[in-house]
């Protein structure tokens, strides 16, 4: 369904005889559909009125279809309002869904190669610092090998910090469990 988004295909007289409304894709993606009905109706007939229309010609021949749409809905008509108002919003917001989750996986699969059976120990703060820190020499261009960490870096690297231990776990639980009590005597007052 998405293709018929495409500027070849959204300009193609041909296409529309496949397709003549946007309903059926609007049924699909009910978050990016008009909620009244007459916003609806407005958008099926900007579809149908677009292949009609003259449509200058920088933007018949751009391919990239997010900046296609948001040339079309820069159309003006003869009283200088837009042309086409409900269309390149449903399209745009149509486009903005994200139609995979490769991101999603990308980041489990560093969390998994930093926090291996090896360094099972470390903390998620630690874990989330290593993922910030191979994150920032990736978007820098640069190599962790030409890094040199100052003093104060090298004094704050202790096994308190890099790993959780058994006390400060207790120590933690015991805190938690005096909060509670305190929330326990509030309630009750």
């Amino acid at each position: 369904m998405l293709p018929l988004l495409h500027p070849s295909k959204a300009l193609s007289r041909q296409e529309r005889n496949k397709s003549q409304s946007l309903i059926q894709l609007c049924d699909n993606v009910p978050r990016a559909k008009p909620k009244d009905l007459q916003s609806l109706q407005r958008l099926d007939d900007e579809w149908r009125r677009l292949p009609l229309d003259d449509i200058p010609e920088d933007i018949v021949k751009e391919t990239e279809v997010d900046v296609f749409w948001h040339k079309i809905s820069q159309l003006k008509d003869s009283e200088d309002c837009n042309k086409y108002v409900e269309l390149p919003n449903f399209a745009l917001a149509v486009l903005c869904i994200p139609h995979a989750n490769a991101d999603c996986e990308r980041v489990f699969s560093k969390y998994n190669l930093v926090k291996t059976k090896t360094r099972n120990r470390l903390t998620i703060k630690n874990v989330e610092g290593a993922m910030l820190a191979s994150q920032s020499v990736k978007i820098n261009k640069s190599c962790c090998a030409g890094f040199e960490p100052i003093k104060d870096m090298l004094d704050r690297m202790t096994s308190e910090i890099l790993y959780d231990t058994p006390n400060k776990q207790e120590k933690s639980s015991e805190e938690d469990s005096n909060v509670c009590d305190f929330d326990v005597v509030f309630e009750e007052v």
